[in-house]
């Protein structure tokens, strides 16, 4: 199952942090103009925002390419919802994804066929 901080959709987040930062008028709280280094500030924080929000678009996208070259579309899509995966067998194929620790030191001491 994919970590929980996965399932949130940070792109809508940070969207929404990118319309609050464009909407908010350069006035300070007595309603009189901010400074000039104040208006600055507010744009180059907005560009930031939209800046953060493309690049984490862009990476969410590269991950979900990534999940479908490796695994059949029904299992990537289960995986991405957060439902759980029942085992299948395969006549022909078996996959096994695993990490073994001192994985590299038993293989370069066994022969293939005892891996």
């Amino acid at each position: 199952m994919l970590d929980s901080t996965c399932d949130h959709d940070f792109t809508q987040s940070l969207a929404f942090l990118v319309l609050v930062a464009r909407r908010l008028v350069p006035r300070s709280a007595s309603g009189t103009s901010l400074r000039q280094p104040d208006q600055r500030h507010h744009r180059k924080v907005a560009h930031v925002l939209a800046s953060q929000t493309k690049t984490l678009a862009m990476e969410k996208r590269r991950g979900e390419r990534l999940l479908h070259r490796m695994l059949p579309p029904f299992i990537a899509d289960s995986l991405k919802r957060g439902d759980h995966v029942l085992p299948e067998f395969f006549e022909a194929v078996t996959v096994f994804f695993s990490d073994i620790v001192g994985f590299t030191k038993i293989a370069a001491r066994s022969t293939p066929c005892r891996l």
